[in-house]
């Protein structure tokens, strides 16, 4: 009776070390960067290219209805920090093309506006912050 049950036991945890380990291993590839591209196209109009990623999770439909939610999300961000609330990305702008990879999308969005060059932001860098170009008394 000792001898069956040790080895229900043996056979019951090797497969368990057989079955339950990943054979994938940790596949962790850092931080994903989404944007690919942006820039004007000419004083009116504007593009940019971002790849969304889906949810870790899913497959078939939902992957890709997931990865063309997060690169659409990714392209509104890039225009909010680019022209801030001047521009409405739903209203001013439309998509040109998606493109569906493997395990990502590509998204390529246009932004249409009259004077559009104008409405842009200007990227300041920390070093020339007004607070630092003052003369400091002491």
């Amino acid at each position: 009776m000792k001898i069956k049950t040790l080895l229900f036991l043996a056979v019951l945890s090797a497969s368990l070390i057989v079955f339950g380990c990943d054979r994938g291993g940790v596949t962790s590839q850092g931080p994903r960067e989404a944007l690919i591209s942006k820039g004007f196209v000419d004083e009116d109009t504007w593009k940019v290219v971002c790849r969304g990623y889906p949810l870790e999770g899913t497959g078939g439909i939902q992957q890709g209805e997931s990865s063309k939610r997060a690169a659409l999300l990714g392209a509104y961000y890039y225009i909010q920090e680019t022209f801030g609330d001047s521009v409405a990305p739903d209203r001013d702008g439309r998509i040109e093309k998606f493109v569906m990879m493997r395990d990502h999308a590509v998204l390529h969005y246009i932004v249409h506006k009259k004077g559009l060059k104008k409405m842009a932001r200007r990227e300041t860098s920390p070093e020339n912050t007004p607070d630092d170009n003052m003369e400091r008394k002491e």
